[in-house]
């Protein structure tokens, strides 16, 4: 073997070996080491369905202010919706505008009883709504 053959071999074993131990490396999955397989997972949210303190519509646009958002827990119904992410919400006495910037699978009817979890915003122009971060069906 001469001395350019036996160089250009040992340079193709390094690389060879070098792809062969970096494949393997993302081939697990187990980007975070906990032992699952996070890309082929999605990771649940819990769903609590007993009593929580909530409030009303009423209050909520009471307690507004102009500088900053007011998290709240709401109870009640989607009414109808206005386009893709935005609904009419009431808790039964008033309605409010909300807005689902959160992406997930919910299917919703007007029957369900929902709580949403989520911001009452109230900017300086445009429409006060509320931002739904986190809806569970509880009826």
């Amino acid at each position: 073997m001469t001395f350019i053959s036996r160089k250009t071999s040992l340079i193709a074993t390094a690389v060879a070996t070098s792809l062969l131990f970096s494949g393997a490396a993302f081939a697990g999955g187990d980007h975070d080491g906990d032992g699952d397989r996070d890309n082929h997972r999605k990771r649940g949210e819990i769903s609590y369905t007993g009593p929580v303190e909530t409030t009303s519509i009423a209050d909520m646009i009471a307690g507004a202010s102009l500088f900053s958002d007011q998290d709240v827990v709401v109870e009640g119904k989607i009414i109808r919706q206005i386009d893709k992410n935005t609904f009419v919400f009431s808790d039964g006495v008033q309605e409010v505008e909300m807005e689902v910037s959160r992406k997930g699978d919910y299917v919703l009817n007007d029957t369900a009883t929902i709580r949403v979890f989520g911001e009452y915003e109230k900017p300086l122009f445009g429409t006060a709504h509320l931002d739904a971060k986190h809806i569970i069906v509880v009826q």
